[in-house]
């Protein structure tokens, strides 16, 4: 009887281990987080990494993984060749900017997700940008009297080729997006409107709002710089 009671309860223990662990598998990793590529400089949808005209910032934005468990993203950030990657911050959503960057220096940056299981995925692959310096004392700014339009700035980069976007203020719509070449030898630039003959219409428009930036196209592989929108309308 004794022995009889012995493997009846030793035949319990395995059964309770056993239902144990034959639990619920755990979920899988989050799959590895892709960058969405950068876009052609003078496409009117702008994506992927680049300068923002609001501040001294990079923009960075990535695909939202197909996973709905996803919780949060992780940043990270290294400067030049040579130094280390640190978690510069967590988000839930699928873009980033970082502020403040310093100028003349490239970053690098790469992307973990983290699910609600707080199982993390595999680093994205890493991907860089180097501001320069904005173009500064824009014009035409606020009321001007002709519709014969030249746009003015100043540029202490070396000399660069330029991404020139005007739109209307009120709508949004984009009326010129060009690319200009840098007068050489000068900070100061210049272009007529429409000097590629691309613009959406032969002249602007009076008592209609407009807004206008320059974009400098560094040398290198993505590095350049966006001035802020300046305001001007033609009386």
């Amino acid at each position: 009887m004794k022995r009889y009671c012995f493997f009846l309860l030793l035949g319990m223990a395995f059964a309770i281990l056993s239902c144990q662990n034959t639990g619920p598998e755990s979920a899988p990793k989050p799959a590895t987080v892709q960058f969405v590529p950068k876009s052609e400089e003078n496409d009117l949808l702008e994506r992927g990494i680049d300068a923002i005209p609001e501040d001294n910032g990079i923009y960075l934005e990535w695909f939202g993984s197909d996973q709905s468990e996803i919780d949060t993203y992780s940043v990270y950030r290294k400067g030049e060749e040579g130094s280390d990657f640190y978690l510069i911050d967590t988000v839930e959503d699928t873009f980033y900017i970082d502020r403040n960057v310093e100028i003349g220096k490239r970053f690098f940056y790469y992307i973990i997700a983290m699910n609600f299981d707080q199982q993390k995925s595999a680093p994205s692959d890493t991907i860089s940008y180097k501001l320069l310096e904005k173009p500064i004392r824009l014009t035409p700014n606020g009321s001007i009297a002709s519709n014969q339009v030249t746009f003015q700035w100043e540029d202490r980069n070396q000399p660069h080729e330029y991404l020139i976007r005007v739109q209307r203020s009120d709508t949004d719509e984009t009326i010129w997006a060009a690319t200009i070449e840098a007068i050489y030898g000068t900070e100061h630039q210049q272009t007529l409107f429409n000097s590629d003959q691309a613009a959406v219409t032969d002249a602007l428009l009076s008592h209609v709002p407009y807004q206008w930036r320059i974009d400098v196209l560094g040398p290198e592989f993505n590095c350049g710089s966006e001035s802020s929108w300046t305001s001007f309308e033609i009386e």
